[in-house]
């Protein structure tokens, strides 16, 4: 169990979740990460931070996280990157980054109602489902306490009940990821499932939990991933919906 007295009870109702109309989630390989993921100017994170100006639109916000599972790249590159991008549910394994500008222009920004293949961007594929669970200790420590245990927990019963992606016997399967800072660490730990387009158990959207420990994990698999549906004490909101 983890030291309880860094997670304080609260009284009052989860905050919502913060509200954002694409969730973009890049592979690093690791949980490593500084206070801010944009502080390294050669990472995906870090051009995308330094051009937030032009890439971004303030009616549209988009969150980007860093997860630490590791790029797909098909060269090992460090001249491109591997992403996820929620609510479209696409996987992309080649995001050069010196194209990061059409990329957004192609699958991020609001004129892409409908994505646009581009020679300059590899075609991605449907992503599989995801569980993010914020752990970025360096922004802080309660998240960085409770993340491997929800790791652990997650991993074991999705394991039980033959739902964890395994690349040879289960590729649909359901990855377990630690993430960088998501917002409300005070309501560590803060986990997020985006459900894929297959699944079972249709949900509306991607759904945001709070205040999550490990014995809230057995009940949010059968509820919510197997039933589709809301633990309502544990909900801060919905991610981004697909319209």
């Amino acid at each position: 169990m983890p030291d309880m007295s860094l997670f304080p009870k609260q009284d009052k109702p989860l905050p919502p979740s913060p509200i954002h109309a694409k969730q973009l989630v890049i592979c690093s390989g690791t949980s490593d990460w500084p206070s801010k993921i944009d502080g390294d100017t050669t990472s995906l994170a870090g051009i995308i931070g330094a051009s937030k100006r032009t890439l971004f639109r303030p009616q549209y916000p988009v969150m980007v996280v860093n997860c630490d599972l590791p790029a797909t790249t098909s060269s090992k590159s460090p001249n491109s990157a591997s992403a996820y991008l929620f609510p479209d549910n696409l996987y992309f394994d080649d995001i050069p980054l010196d194209k990061v500008d059409k990329f957004f222009e192609n699958y991020v920004r609001p004129s892409s109602t409908e994505a646009v293949q581009s020679e300059d961007i590899p075609n991605p594929r449907p992503a599989s489902p995801l569980i993010l669970i914020c752990g970025h200790a360096s922004r802080d420590v309660r998240c960085g306490v409770i993340a491997p245990l929800l790791v652990e927990e997650f991993t074991k019963v999705l394991t039980e009940k033959g739902l964890y992606f395994d690349a040879e016997t289960n590729p649909t399967g359901i990855r377990v990821s630690v993430s960088s800072h998501v917002g409300g660490h005070a309501f560590a730990g803060n986990v997020i499932y985006h459900p894929s387009d297959s699944s079972s158990a249709a949900l509306p959207a991607s759904v945001w939990y709070g205040k999550v420990f490990p014995h809230h994990v057995q009940g949010i698999v059968e509820e919510t991933i197997l039933n589709g549906r809301v633990v309502q004490p544990l909900l801060r909101g919905y991610g981004p919906r697909k319209w």
